[in-house]
């Protein structure tokens, strides 16, 4: 008896694990694997001298999209744009600090779209931008929201003896220096790692390396999902090849420096392009120009660090074969598993003169891509079909059979993988700041600075693959209607990718509007009742006594609320539950409000919150009070509410949040106090009183690089503005001092302003050079030419009208 009962037992156990092991099967995992600043060096890509294998391997397994795009050429906007498949323009991180809920606080991102549809979404390194190597171990700019569970190893390499081993090139280009960590994420700068650290790490093992231990702990995931037969999304984030160019000594003995060729461009080269585009080339013109045995040991650094790389890449792919590594792959979940391999975008080495990144040259903007996926018709093939990283999101949840996403924008590029040889993009689209480069199937197109026949280039891909003639230079007349053609074909991309996406917790509200049809006016009141939920044109509101929502006037099929009139009864937004929402459509005049709810409730206890978006964004929100009475009505106030120019017909939400008692809604009333931002709090984050010593970490970017911001005490003070402070280290130079402006408050004037001494001050001298839109303000970069016999040069802005 007892025997029969552990039999059935142990039946019914099989029997669930069978039926969990299917629905595992029938639910694809996703293997998302991000390099950092990796080009197009590997074997799988076509390079002679780089030894990549374990890519080589996957790109057999793989399509392998030879023209594929990123949207920004640096890692922060560039990973930011991919995990919300939204281009720059449209999530609004265009450098390394914004985080992407710092502009759409409601954005659901692509590991977060996963989650949200049953998946065990997990990161192991860096994804979201890091700073890269000083912010290994730390979270950086991550995004929690995308994540179940997020892990940060760091290795040997991250260790202050390493650190202090490594080489970086000195600030005039013309040797190696030893010991000096802080800024070798900015600078070239290498390591063959070996021997064993004083506490005994063997340097030379790769598993102590931070892409070694990263690698680890994805094989570790890999394991404990197969095990729980849980579908996972699994980003694992790579920090190499970026610099410093850090890897044990084995993969550094795999190449012979004098096999490299080292890129040249021809004499007077920099005088065929745009000054902006040379100045993106001399960005560190300490690394422009390098000697052949620099250069070569650079090249050889790089090469190493991918080969390291791709090592790790390997292991992780393994493990799918032979989750827990016991050499039986009876467990494998290769085939139910897609896979991703991508760079954050491509890299110079040596190409155009320029190392890293910053350009919007082929050699930045390309960069690796590689789906596989379980049955995919193209596996082991390659493809010229245009590409962009944007298309990654909208890709990877066909892939899986997930919904479309609504707030994406991208196309599938599922049809190439059936087919290797679909077009489905004419052109690809990449920006920096607000320059712009358009890559068709053989021409790319670059417009700066808004254009002009002094700020455009032009290169043929069937004649100049390296991209060194720039037609626009040396046959503008022989190209004119080419050129006409592509920059107007740019500008079409350029509104596209400018497009507002609506970003909203709540999908229901997408086709709501007014009553009526026509949008609210605000400054104004909305009155409860007059809403429309389902976008029918007529509003739903029960006076009848009882309140019950199986009345007829109600419907239930969205939300199971209504809103109370002034004196009649009516149901109440809120509830337990929480969630509870009303669109409408509202047209917002820009400016400073107080936001004032009439609310009711006849609970003393436990009351929920009603919050207030706007287009997605969070405005605020206020506890509802404790009234005594369903018709015991208080205002509530929400004060100094910031709302910024966006057009008509904007979606306004409120929401009902938190778990506490009901009340009642009568009307929310938008009160204009000003149309005048706040400045300075637009304008910084914060304000730190430090005087402008060099060589200190003054505006707290983690980077000690001589270009540091520092404050008086007084912000509100012209005399007291920002003043930036660059040490001078080559002449000639120039500093920079990049600040955000009001746009709409022309009692305000901004006077860049410089100085040797700190004490003579002059506003002579500088030049725009960019002017960015972020909607009520714009951010300004002026620029300024070192003076002669000066060895530092002081900048700050005045501001007046205050």
């Amino acid at each position: 008896m007892r025997s029969t009962s552990i039999t059935r037992l142990s039946a019914v156990t099989l029997l669930c694990l069978l039926l969990k092991l299917t629905a595992l099967a029938e639910t694809p995992n996703v293997l998302l694997i991000v390099s950092d600043d990796l080009n197009g060096n590997m074997g799988a890509f076509g390079h002679p001298l780089v030894q990549t294998p374990q890519l080589d391997s996957l790109a057999a397994q793989s399509l392998r999209f030879e023209r594929a795009y990123c949207q920004w050429p640096v890692c922060g906007p560039s990973r930011a744009s991919f995990l919300t498949g939204l281009y720059p323009d449209q999530n609004g991180v265009k450098d390394l600090k914004t985080s992407v809920r710092d502009i759409l606080p409601q954005v659901v991102t692509l590991p977060q779209y996963f989650k949200n549809h049953g998946y065990q979404s997990a990161r192991v390194g860096k994804l979201y931008h890091m700073n890269n190597p000083n912010g290994i171990g730390q979270n950086g700019e991550d995004d929690a929201q995308s994540w179940d569970e997020r892990f940060n190893p760091a290795g040997v390499d991250n260790s202050s003896e390493v650190r202090n081993e490594i080489k970086i090139l000195n600030r005039n280009g013309s040797a190696w220096q030893s010991g000096g960590w802080t800024s070798t994420g900015a600078r070239l700068s290498y390591l063959a790692a070996e021997g064993t650290t004083s506490d005994g790490v063997d340097k030379g093992d790769p598993l102590t390396h931070t892409d070694g231990m990263v690698a680890t702990k994805a094989i570790s995931l890999i394991d404990d999902y197969t095990q729980n037969a849980q579908p996972f999304f699994l980003a694992v984030g790579f920090f190499k090849p970026h610099t410093p160019f850090v890897a044990p000594k084995s993969f550094f003995d795999l190449y012979d420096p004098d096999d490299i060729v080292v890129p040249t461009v021809p004499a007077d080269y920099y005088s065929t392009l745009p000054a902006a585009a040379v100045a993106t080339l001399r960005e560190r013109s300490y690394e422009n120009g390098l000697d052949a045995t620099l250069a070569r040991q650079t090249i050889h650094a790089y090469y190493a660090t991918i080969s390291f790389m791709d090592a790790q890449v390997g292991r992780v792919l393994a493990a799918l074969d032979d989750p827990n590594g016991d050499g039986d792959h009876s467990d494998s979940i290769r085939d139910n598993t897609i896979v991703v391999f991508l760079s954050d975008h491509g890299y110079h080495m040596g190409e155009h003169d320029k190392y890293q990144k910053t350009t919007l040259f082929e050699d930045a903007t390309r960069a690796p891509l590689m789906i596989s996926a379980p049955g995919m018709a193209t596996a082991g093939q390659s493809t010229q079909s245009l590409a962009e990283f944007v298309d990654l999101y909208k890709t990877l949840a066909e892939l899986a059979g997930l919904p479309e996403p609504e707030n994406a924008s991208g196309i599938s590029l599922n049809p190439i993988l059936n087919d290797a040889t679909s077009e489905l993009r004419d052109s690809a689209l990449t920006q920096q700041d607000d320059n712009y480069t358009l890559r068709t199937e053989r021409y790319r197109y670059t417009r700066w600075q808004g254009g002009g026949a002094d700020n455009i280039e032009l290169y043929d891909h069937l004649s100049d693959p390296q991209e060194l003639n720039n037609l626009a230079y040396s046959d503008p007349t022989g190209h004119a209607t080419l050129i006409a053609d592509l920059d107007a074909a740019l500008t079409q991309r350029i509104a596209e990718a400018q497009a507002t996406m609506h970003i909203n917790l709540f999908p229901g509200t997408v086709d709501s509007r007014a009553y009526g049809g026509i949008p609210h006016l605000i400054p104004g009141r909305i009155e409860a009742e007059n809403y429309d939920e389902g976008g029918e044109l007529t509003a739903y509101h029960d006076v009848s006594s009882g309140n019950n929502l199986s009345a007829t006037d109600y419907r239930d099929d969205d939300v199971d609320i209504a809103l109370c009139s002034d004196t009649g009864g009516g149901y109440n937004i809120g509830g337990f539950d929480g969630g509870e929402w009303l669109a409408y459509s509202v047209d917002v005049t820009a400016g400073v409000y107080d936001l004032h709810f009439r609310l009711a409730s006849n609970n003393s206890s436990h009351l929920a919150s009603i919050e207030a978006y706007l287009e997605g964004q969070l405005l605020g929100k206020v506890v509802a009070p404790a009234t005594g009475g369903w018709q015991n009505w208080q205002t509530v106030t929400l004060s100094n509410v910031e709302v910024q120019p966006g057009g008509t017909g904007r979606k306004l939400v409120l929401r009902c949040s938190g778990s506490g008692e009901k009340f009642n809604l009568n009307w929310v009333e938008f009160a204009l106090q000003s149309t005048r931002f706040d400045l300075w709090q637009t304008q910084f984050d914060n304000w730190v009183s430090a005087s402008p010593t060099p060589n200190e970490d003054d505006d707290g970017d983690s980077s000690s690089n001589g270009i540091e911001y520092a404050f008086n005490s007084d912000p509100t003070s012209p005399q007291s503005a920002p003043l930036l402070e660059l040490q001078v280290v080559t002449s000639p130079s120039a500093g920079q001092i990049s600040f955000k402006r009001q746009k709409y408050d022309t009692s305000l004037s901004y006077t860049p302003k410089w100085s040797v001494n700190l004490n003579q001050w002059h506003s002579t001298g500088f030049n725009v050079e960019s002017v960015t839109d972020l909607g009520t303000i714009e951010e300004v970069c002026y620029q300024k030419q070192s003076e002669i016999g000066h060895d530092q040069l002081f900048l700050k802005v005045e501001v007046s009208g205050l």
